[in-house]
């Protein structure tokens, strides 16, 4: 129903159902909301002045999971966007947007401490639509395949940056995984999704070589260094939030992090 946009997401029936009451439309609209006061600070607020601002939205985000669970609990069927599991997944959509804010190459305690939740809700992202797949309560839409690739890229630039510890890069590249297998997933419903996961297989090509210092001849590094290039500008031109695309233009131009 075009003029009702909140039940788009609902599975169908082949008998008649009652219509979703607003409490789903609000729940939503909380979680856009939510989405919106971390993008336009983000862009407003410089590194050393967001933790604060992080601190607040944190306890906004929590305020919104508790109301969302008693909706979610108040529900007969749990599919789709009615799932805890996908309730989970908004929160750790959430923090990877918020957790992002903070300048992730930043010398200081508390960037180390950011990071590390950055991290943790990057692998909470990537590992949590596989287990609304695998529950078979899938409700894919475009911007789900934004957050996957988001999450993921940010876990590769993690790890390419040394910006994690060596012990985590395990629990990174289960997540990474999981984040292709997502992304196959919602190729089927569109096919431009392509363009991330071929971005994210040559990203995770020249992690590992460059982290394993893996041997290469100038002709072969020459022709991968190409291949990622066009793999990332295809998927910049797809769509992505700004800092992806700075991630992505500098992990592709090799740069030394600062």
């Amino acid at each position: 129903m075009p003029w009702l946009p909140w039940l788009q997401d609902c599975p169908e029936y082949d008998h008649e159902v009652g219509l979703v009451d607003l409490s789903m439309f609000i729940h939503m609209c909380k979680f856009r909301h939510l989405q919106s006061k971390i993008t336009c600070a983000s862009a407003q607020l410089k590194p050393e002045d967001s933790k604060p601002f992080i601190t607040s939205m944190l306890v906004e985000i929590k305020d919104w999971e508790r109301q969302s669970e008693a909706f979610v609990r108040g529900k007969d069927d749990e599919e789709g966007y009615f799932s805890s599991l996908w309730l989970r997944r908004g929160c750790a959509v959430l923090e990877v947007q918020l957790y992002s804010m903070y300048g992730i190459v930043t010398a200081t305690a508390t960037a180390a401490e950011m990071v590390v939740s950055l991290f943790n809700a990057c692998c909470a992202t990537c590992h949590a639509f596989r287990k609304v797949q695998k529950s078979h309560q899938l409700a894919p839409q475009w911007i789900d395949t934004i957050f996957e690739f988001q999450a993921g890229v940010t876990l590769l630039y993690l790890i390419w940056s040394k910006n994690i510890a060596s012990q985590d890069w395990q629990a990174a590249e289960r997540a990474v995984r999981d984040c292709r297998s997502t992304l196959v997933i919602l190729a089927t419903v569109a096919p431009v999704v392509e363009s991330f996961i071929n971005c994210i297989d040559a990203l995770v090509t020249m992690v590992f070589n460059e982290t394993q210092n893996v041997p290469d001849t100038a002709e072969r590094k020459a022709g991968s260094e190409q291949e990622l290039q066009e793999a990332m500008q295809k998927a910049i031109d797809a769509g992505v939030a700004p800092h992806i695309r700075d991630m992505l233009h500098e992990m592709s131009k090799g740069r030394e992090i600062i």
